[in-house]
């Protein structure tokens, strides 16, 4: 996986810890680094994200993704997750997130792209499609988002990633809004999918 990826870093939050209030949003600098170096920023410690204009972090200021990452926020275990079809097949870095206990798995999976995302509308689209699938975080998929790095993790390599074919089925599947017919019930429902399943996949 020798392709650069176009990711922002900020240097000024250490963890979950930033050296002022300013750095939540300030301070994204813009880099281009292998694999294999995100795995050392975020062994150091350091946060990373979208490109954003200006290095100001938000979502009108969106340009550009090569990466989407799914927070595991304590639903499944980091086994039974690595196990998981689409992590094995399109996976390309595990770690474990500064919150991580181990009664409580708390992680992240990085997926590279074959492409630069530069529609904002089509990053969440991905994320939502690909959160859902793995029991992801629903609430981090917006165009503003950073991603904590986690100190002394050593994150794993998983050495895949997305194709051109199934970023375009994350995209369209995630233009299914999962939600309720009722505003005043806030429980899980039922939607239709978008997503073609292969007749020869066990659904579990």
């Amino acid at each position: 996986m020798s392709r650069k990826l176009k990711i922002s870093i900020n240097h000024n939050i250490f963890n979950k810890t930033p050296n002022s209030s300013l750095d939540w949003s300030m301070g994204f600098d813009p880099c281009e680094l292998s694999i294999e170096e995100l795995s050392e920023v975020i062994n150091f410690g350091f946060s990373f994200g979208y490109i954003y204009k200006n290095e100001i972090r938000k979502t009108e200021n969106f340009i550009s993704s090569d990466i989407l990452c799914i927070d595991m926020d304590g639903d499944r275990t980091i086994k039974d997750t690595l196990n998981d079809g689409i992590v094995k097949k399109y996976g390309s870095l595990f770690y474990t997130t500064p919150s991580h206990t181990p009664d409580i798995h708390r992680f992240r999976i990085v997926f590279t792209l074959p492409r630069a995302i530069t529609d904002v509308v089509k990053l969440k689209q991905s994320m939502t499609s690909l959160s859902r699938r793995l029991g992801g975080d629903m609430s981090v998929v917006d165009g503003g988002r950073l991603f904590f790095g986690s100190h002394n993790s050593n994150p794993t390599i998983l050495g895949k990633s997305i194709s051109d074919k199934y970023l375009n089925e994350l995209i369209e599947d995630g233009k299914v809004t999962v939600n309720s017919e009722s505003k005043s019930y806030q429980g899980k429902t039922t939607n239709r999918s978008k997503l073609i399943l292969d007749m020869n996949m066990k659904v579990v």
